[in-house]
């Protein structure tokens, strides 16, 4: 239920921190929010444990400012996980506009305002996007951007691509276009930010793009949610797998896959059913992939039939999977990689 304010005292944006025993980063994420250029906002820090010293140590810090507001996950919900840290924050949260930021990201200080200033400057829009840069300890004016943007990119394709634009902290959401599409989905156990943009783009929410680098994104950590470890339990498990499924699902339903999306989701399909299976998954699960793509005409007959029948005789030699190497080889994964997306992205403009 979301709590009911007083419009005099509502904040120009609100951010939503979840958090897991991460105190030191957690100090940095929410001293960078404090940092803005602005200060008509509040800051709703979530913590999904609510017994570790540490974190406790680190609110009572940053409480001495008065923008910053503290939920323990357990008092508003049974279930754990971020995605259900973020919708308490968002119930409680009081702003016009909606931010969620990882308790390991860092805002960089003209963030904000920059974003709201081209969100009220278009009534239209839903939410605006800014850049983003990677890194490990200490955000760095040089380096990789998150992803290359081009001016006249479909981001729905590169999500179904499975090439996604930008990542959870990188949107701030105008308060009555979340109101619309809903919350986080609380029954996903991995691909939660997935879904939940590709469900705001099949919902054709206008959103703008901002290529002016206003945040970092931590890469993977030993004790994040993202390590390697955690990833491959996640696609023996078939957790990307249905994230995959239900996002396809929202795109189709909507009648917004054209040839060169339904062409991305097919290739993802393949390699999502790939990844599970590689990772120990089982077939069935794998399949579960596959089958989606095969519903939503991403996957020809054929196609179908030559992926199912390599993911059925998943067998190793070695080092070696000649089921993975014969869909290389004929053309029906499309790594995350650059290779693999300057294949995608040449592939696809025989559709345009």
């Amino acid at each position: 239920m979301i709590v009911p304010c007083d419009p005099a005292t509502t904040p120009a944006v609100s951010i939503v921190v979840p958090t897991f025993r991460r105190a030191p980063l957690l100090f940095e994420a929410v001293r960078s929010v404090l940092g803005q250029t602005m200060r008509d906002l509040e800051v709703i820090v979530v913590d999904d444990d609510g017994d570790d010293r540490d974190t406790l140590d680190v609110i009572a810090t940053l409480a001495c400012d008065g923008r910053v507001r503290y939920l323990e996950r357990r008092r508003h919900a049974v279930r754990g996980g971020g995605q259900t840290t973020r919708n308490v924050g968002l119930a409680y949260a009081r702003g016009r506009t909606i931010l969620f930021l990882d308790d390991d990201d860092i805002l960089l200080p003209h963030c904000l305002k920059q974003r709201l200033a081209v969100l009220e400057a278009d009534p239209n829009l839903s939410f605006v996007v800014g850049q983003c840069r990677p890194f490990h300890d200490a955000p760095a004016p040089m380096g990789p951007l998150w992803r290359n943007w081009d001016s006249d990119q479909d981001d729905l394709l590169l999500f179904l691509a499975n090439a996604p634009p930008w990542q959870t902290s990188g949107p701030l959401w105008r308060r009555a276009s979340l109101d619309t599409i809903g919350g986080w989905d609380e029954d996903l156990s991995a691909g939660h930010d997935y879904e939940f943009h590709l469900r705001a783009l099949a919902a054709g929410l206008r959103h703008a793009r901002i290529d002016v680098v206003d945040y970092g994104w931590r890469r993977p950590r030993a004790d994040s949610f993202s390590s390697f470890e955690a990833f491959k339990s996640q696609h023996r498990a078939g957790d990307h797998v249905v994230a995959f499924v239900k996002g396809l699902d929202h795109v189709g339903r909507a009648d917004r896959l054209d040839r060169a999306r339904a062409y991305a989701a097919g290739r993802s399909a393949v390699r999502f059913a790939v990844c599970c299976r590689h990772h120990g998954g089982s077939r069935r699960t794998a399949m579960a992939a596959l089958d989606a793509a095969r519903r939503w005409s991403c996957l020809a007959r054929h196609e179908y039939v030559e992926a199912s029948a390599c993911i059925a005789g998943w067998i190793r030699i070695a080092d070696h999977i000649p089921a993975m190497a014969w869909l290389n080889r004929r053309g029906l994964v499309d790594w995350k990689s650059p290779s693999g997306l300057t294949h995608l992205k040449e592939s696809v403009l025989g559709f345009r």
